[in-house]
């Protein structure tokens, strides 16, 4: 695919430490995302993304030839502190905000920043709601939907383990809820029936009773809808009790943290998620780059990274940071990123790659083969 314009262009990687003072830059971007609580680490992915592209982009000469200033503020993936952070980052006159990461944050700011006249490029909320309710033109995500990533999942279990125990867990949260949902909706349409759906409180100290339950059931395989650090302990909780079942978890666990949390636990761990744009040849300058500053640009690093060349390169087509003009040129044109070419559809949606099944091996994870 052609990319007249690729992020290789941004090359120059500046340190967040760097960064240009907030009262010194002309232009504000905000960024909503967990940096702490259970989601902090996949938090931190879209903060490192995000700020190494204002970073980039500002070593280039910024937008319209002004420098980019980015406030960040932490909704601790809570639809009611993301909607307090709304009006904070709303009241700041930000021209875009990148986020939110979850989809129950993103859902309960997106109307005011509709209200404000704030675009909003999530770069993790993949909840069909965000945008089949959408609250305004000016909402985007460049990630891609759960509907879309639980029939892939669900197709998935219902090849591999047709016939076979088959269980569904979730978290109890939107995101946790609408993936196991999706996930089991395909698997039944597949022919198969579950054996158990059950849910369990995210954060949780012992996932020992979880895992006594998934045992009395004699469970073949489990799909999770939940957090990296919830997974990695109910793997290992299963790994205790001498069980050793097929997991297939979503793209929340594609993240080291995942895998430091799990240790030897996490090796055969399944997860759906989209291609990873760090193996893109096109990206091997820019990963480089984060790997020379000891970040991992892993799970949606790029993604968010991708969500601000996105507003950026809209916002340089139209020569204007006018939310409705702007908006509109989102969601015509198409903008290389570092994602790929990346443009969308009338609800918001990205066009994109859909969902791929990986699987964890000593500390990296990679395609499932077919067999």
């Amino acid at each position: 695919m052609p990319r007249p314009n690729h992020p290789a262009l941004f090359v120059l990687f500046v340190v967040a430490s760097a960064f240009p003072a907030a009262a010194r830059a002309d232009i504000v971007i905000g960024l909503a995302a967990p940096l702490s609580g259970t989601f902090q680490p996949l938090g931190q992915e879209v903060r490192n993304g995000a700020e190494a592209a204002v970073a980039d982009i500002n070593a280039v000469g910024g937008v319209l030839g002004e420098k980019l200033s980015l406030v960040e503020r932490d909704d601790a993936c809570d639809p009611k502190q993301a909607v307090i952070v709304a009006g904070e980052l709303s009241a700041a006159h930000v021209a875009a905000v990148i986020g939110h990461f979850c989809s129950g944050a993103a859902i309960a700011a997106a109307p005011a920043y509709a209200a404000a006249h704030v675009i909003e490029i999530s770069p993790g909320a993949t909840a069909a709601a965000y945008t089949d309710e959408r609250a305004g033109p000016g909402a985007f995500r460049v990630s891609a939907r759960d509907d879309r990533q639980g029939v892939v999942a669900g197709a998935y279990l219902a090849q591999t383990f047709a016939g076979k125990k088959v269980a569904f867990l979730n978290d109890k949260s939107t995101y946790g809820r609408n993936i196991a949902s999706a996930a089991l909706a395909a698997f039944n349409a597949a022919g198969q029936k579950e054996t158990m759906v059950q849910a369990y409180d995210a954060g949780a100290r012992d996932y020992g009773p979880l895992a006594s339950i998934v045992q009395a059931a004699a469970i073949d395989a489990l799909f999770i809808g939940g957090a990296a650090n919830d997974v990695a302990g109910i793997a290992r909780a299963l790994q205790d009790k001498g069980m050793n079942i097929a997991i297939l978890g979503d793209d929340a666990l594609a993240s080291e943290d995942f895998y430091r949390a799990a240790g030897d636990a996490g090796d055969g761990v399944m997860m759906t998620a989209l291609p990873d744009p760090r193996l893109d040849p096109d990206n091997a300058l820019l990963v480089t780059q984060f790997r020379q500053r000891q970040i991992e640009p892993a799970g949606y690093t790029l993604y968010a990274y991708a969500a601000v060349q996105v507003w950026a390169r809209a916002a340089t087509a139209t020569k204007s940071t006018d939310y409705d003009k702007v908006s509109a040129a989102i969601a015509s044109g198409a903008f290389a990123t570092a994602l790929g070419q990346l443009s969308f559809d009338d609800r918001g949606d990205v066009k994109a790659p859909g969902y791929s099944v990986y699987v964890w091996r000593k500390g990296d994870y990679a395609p499932v083969v077919a067999p």
